[in-house]
């Protein structure tokens, strides 16, 4: 059980009573929720139906507000596990359920190194990429900003914004204002296939966040060893190295970043950086330390249903 965005809490009475009949309707050994309005819904709807194996799955890498912190922490005793998309998603939202619940790390990717050693020649424009959906939480206003800073110091820069959302129309004014609109390209919703093109032809990869979980377009971007300039939160807290595989933003602000693309420019190609980012995906994210951790995770599962028949 998810949600759509455009569902507020509002609306949970009436889905609540309908979600009820599609339980007794379908009658599952496992409910998994993801999101807060889900987890509480679907939390709610579990005290109804002690049978159930409850799992929430968290990927946010964000801290609850306080007010909805609260109310979780109400409920969370009724789930049985939590995942979590990496580590530090898991201990962020730690803080809202019982100490003994279990949690387990389930990534959302598999992936294999694709690196290829570039020409070590500087290119005439750098070719900048970022990939996620237009929201405060991709902090793409002062990453935009940033590449003015930089058209403003005469370097030769194109960024790619690839996706969409809320901020769309808004980017693409502070673009048209700040006269950048040979720097940013925004291509819109593209294909796994055109994904993979346009990051082979990028130089430089990079993720200004605010917060993330796991954040798999900057796994991908490791993987095919692109220069990646990240800030140091959620998952690449754990597989970013600063002046190893990635250059850390120092801040979330607009001078940060172009201070971070700055010194990618300046030291590209910087092929042990790439090297060590596509080494290190694969080390993270490769087929059989993914499969380990599912498996430990879907034989927890099977246990717990197990034991639930047996009583």
């Amino acid at each position: 059980l998810s949600h759509k965005n455009n569902i507020g809490y509002q609306d949970l009475p009436f889905l609540f009573s309908n979600f009820l009949r599609q339980l007794n309707r379908i009658k599952p050994d496992v409910l998994v929720l993801s999101l807060p309005k889900s987890v509480i819904m679907g939390t709610l709807a579990a005290f109804l139906n002690p049978a159930l194996v409850v799992i929430s799955f968290e990927h946010m890498g964000r801290r609850y507000g306080y007010k909805l912190a609260m109310l979780m922490k109400c409920i969370t005793h009724r789930i049985n596990f939590y995942f979590g998309d990496c580590r530090q998603t898991i201990d962020t939202a730690r803080e809202i359920y019982p100490p003994s619940t279990p949690a387990y790390e389930v990534p959302l990717i598999q992936i294999k190194s694709t690196f290829h050693a570039p020409d070590a020649v500087k290119p005439q424009c750098y070719k900048i990429m970022s990939m996620g959906r237009f929201t405060e939480q991709k902090n793409y206003i002062e990453l935009v900003h940033a590449v003015y800073l930089l058209k403003q110091k005469n370097y030769d820069i194109h960024l790619t914004l690839v996706g969409n959302g809320p901020q769309d129309r808004l980017l693409k004014k502070i673009v048209n204002n700040l006269g950048l609109t040979e720097q940013v390209a925004f291509p819109g919703h593209i294909t796994a296939i055109e994904r993979d093109d346009m990051l082979r032809a990028t130089h430089i990869y990079v993720q200004p966040s605010l917060y993330e979980g796991q954040c798999l377009s900057v796994i991908e971007a490791m993987a095919a060893g692109k220069i990646v300039v990240a800030t140091d939160v959620g998952g690449m807290k754990t597989y970013g190295q600063h002046d190893v595989n990635m250059l850390k933003i120092d801040g979330f602000g607009r001078d940060s970043i172009a201070n971070a693309l700055i010194r990618a420019i300046e030291t590209y190609p910087n092929i042990g950086m790439m090297r060590a980012a596509s080494q290190r995906a694969e080390q993270e994210y490769g087929h059989d330390v993914v499969q380990q951790k599912w498996q430990i995770a879907i034989e927890a599962i099977h246990k717990s249903v197990n034991q639930l028949s047996r009583n």
